[in-house]
């Protein structure tokens, strides 16, 4: 995984591509700062962009199955 390899995120029915570094430092921001299911949708990203994932999405995975 590079750090500045380009991710697409799905966030709010909204898709936006960032370098994964830049998305990286706002999503854990946006994590610290809010609270409850949006704080939620936030870390989803955040840790889908620690594991490398190409394509993240703010929606856990068991929310995709349903």
């Amino acid at each position: 995984m590079k750090i500045n390899d380009i991710v697409t995120i799905t966030c709010y029915r909204q898709t936006k591509t960032m370098h994964r570094q830049q998305a990286i430092a706002e999503y854990q921001e946006a994590m610290l700062c809010c609270e409850g299911s949006e704080a939620e949708r936030y870390s989803n990203i955040y840790f889908q962009l620690l594991e490398g994932r190409k394509h993240c999405c703010d929606a856990s995975e068991q929310e995709k199955k349903q």
